[in-house]
């Protein structure tokens, strides 16, 4: 299955360890983080936002360490897809 998903500097590290190993990965990012100091980007990312899952239903949706805002709730509203990986902590950790 393809995957789809968001960027900051260690999610950018996932998409391209998966690209690395064959995985067809599509990632956003809108920009509204400030970008780590002195790193330059890994991977490749386009710009957007969570509302982009309306366009690749066919994909998995991968949501790595979503922040505590409602991006990830907004990506889970808006795609229709039927397979969700999600990289972060559990319920009372600092991901969504």
């Amino acid at each position: 299955s393809s995957l789809s998903g968001c960027e900051l500097f260690v999610r950018e590290k996932m998409q391209a360890a998966l690209t690395r190993i064959g995985a067809d990965v599509i990632s956003f990012d809108d920009n509204s983080a400030l970008p780590m100091a002195g790193m330059p980007p890994v991977g490749k990312v386009s710009q957007g936002d969570e509302s982009q899952v309306r366009k690749h239903r066919r994909r998995t949706l991968l949501l790595v360490y979503p922040g505590p805002d409602d991006m990830a709730l907004n990506a889970l509203k808006a795609y229709s897809g039927r397979h969700l990986l999600y990289v972060g902590e559990s319920r009372g950790g600092i991901n969504a």
